[in-house]
């Protein structure tokens, strides 16, 4: 009777071997503040651009009015500071209103630190600031990209900017007079800017999507702040929130491009290891059978009652 095989039992997968490493404190603190200052600089949203929910966007704005005055009196500012709605985001008011901001952020981050000091990470919240971000710079992207490629925005210049002289134009009024001059060079840009925002809108090429827009957008704030531009601030925003998406592809890039460098893997990345050779008597590989050559020079040298095999003969 022959014996039962023996049928390996897979071993029970340990959970915590799988699990992500948690954040440090500097990843918990600065997700924190990322979080809480796109909250209250994005509220409502890119739909704020939506004349039909200006009922929300322009209390939500008064509301901030009182403390940047307070703060423009604290920097020692002589002028009081008002919301004015001049299509200028870099006015006093607008600098002092970031500052408001930002110093809103930290007050949230440390109050969250203190309530949740003992979370680990924040990976489901995580991926869904990065999926809001990511359709917001999408359709900020779409605005102006679609604004370059149909000349809107930079439209060709007119004979009276092309009889005035040289040194009467204001640094912007060059800029929107070179820019409008050529038009393949404004569909070009605006080609640019829409490939970086159509690359945002799928999971697996945002990391792409934000690369392309970190160098279009740098040129953007460039040119912004060169040829004083108004929309300073907001065109830094734009490629803040595109860093914060290619973040999590920056180490890998840097690892590629630095020749020659290798990098030890953290505990956890899996280590390739040589996987041992079976045992010779593993069930899967039967073992060898040994084999003696047997040379029969001569009928009498043969074993009694047995057929002398060929001279030069196996005999396994």
């Amino acid at each position: 009777m022959l014996p039962a095989a023996t049928v390996a039992t897979p071993a029970a997968p340990d959970p915590g071997r799988d699990a992500p490493p948690p954040w440090t404190l500097a990843q918990r603190l600065g997700f924190r503040f990322a979080f809480a200052f796109a909250a209250v600089w994005l509220f409502p949203g890119p739909f704020g651009f939506f004349p039909i929910l200006e009922r929300i966007t322009d209390p939500y704005e008064a509301a901030w009015a009182p403390l940047v005055r307070v703060l423009g009196r604290l920097l020692g500012l002589s002028q009081p500071l008002e919301f004015i709605h001049n299509g200028s985001a870099d006015t006093s008011y607008g600098w002092v209103r970031l500052l408001a901001l930002a110093l809103t952020a930290l007050v949230a981050t440390a109050v969250w630190s203190l309530a949740d000091r003992r979370r680990r990470d924040y990976e489901r919240l995580h991926a869904w600031l990065r999926s809001f971000l990511r359709f917001t710079v999408a359709g900020f992207m779409f605005y102006y990209g679609f604004a370059k490629v149909l000349h809107t925005q930079f439209p060709a210049p007119v004979s009276g900017w092309l009889e005035r002289s040289y040194g009467d134009s204001s640094p912007m009024g060059l800029l929107w007079t070179f820019m409008g001059y050529s038009t393949p060079y404004n569909v070009f840009t605006g080609l640019a800017v829409l490939a970086g925002g159509v690359l945002l809108l799928f999971r697996r090429t945002t990391a792409l999507g934000a690369l392309v827009l970190l160098g279009v957008m740098a040129n953007v704030v460039l040119l912004n702040f060169c040829y004083d531009v108004p929309v300073k601030i907001f065109s830094t925003e734009l490629w803040l929130l595109a860093l914060f998406l290619a973040g999590p592809r920056l180490r890998l890039l840097f690892d590629l491009a630095s020749a020659g460098s290798t990098r030890a893997p953290t505990s956890a990345e899996p280590r390739a290891t040589a996987a041992p050779p079976p045992p010779l008597s593993s069930p899967a590989i039967p073992p060898a059978r040994s084999c003696t050559a047997r040379r029969y020079d001569s009928p009498d040298s043969s074993p009694a009652g047995r057929s002398a095999p060929r001279p030069g003969r196996r005999s396994c």
